[in-house]
């Protein structure tokens, strides 16, 4: 494993997504970040232990018809609200939503570059939210 991959920082990503061609980008990212990624295309329920399994959380906002405010709210509550934890949104105005949880919002479109760096830096303990950089070359998920 190359130290400059992922996988040496983190065990298991977990991706809740509800679109499968989404899915597929994030699925090539993780396989070539030598990360291992689960898949769940709804929210689950709340029995799922999220914390326990997986140490990374990436999650789209709009999941199906709903949002995942109640349910990151619900992991952050019992605990299981994995370090590092993104929300992906295309909705500058979901801020507010999510002000008192201690997740990371990358907005779309992004490229697999930010989301890399975003990672290594909860690592490291930097920033909590930043924006995609311009200029980059930007899959629009």
């Amino acid at each position: 494993m190359e130290m400059d991959k992922i996988g040496h920082f983190y065990k298991r990503a977990l991706l809740v997504e509800d679109s499968e061609d989404i899915c597929d980008f994030y699925k090539d990212f993780f396989e070539t970040e030598e990360l291992p990624l689960d898949v769940l295309m709804t929210i689950p329920d709340d029995n799922m232990q999220i914390g326990e399994k997986y140490d990374v959380l990436v999650c789209d906002w709009f999941v199906g018809p709903q949002t995942a405010e109640k349910w990151l709210k619900r992991l952050e509550q019992k605990k299981q609200l994995p370090a590092a934890t993104i929300v992906a949104t295309g909705m500058p105005d979901i801020e507010d939503n999510v002000a008192d949880l201690p997740i990371h919002l990358i907005y779309k479109p992004f490229d697999f570059y930010s989301l890399k760096d975003i990672l290594i830096n909860f690592k490291q303990n930097q920033g909590r939210r930043m924006r995609p950089a311009l200029g980059l070359p930007q899959i629009n998920l």
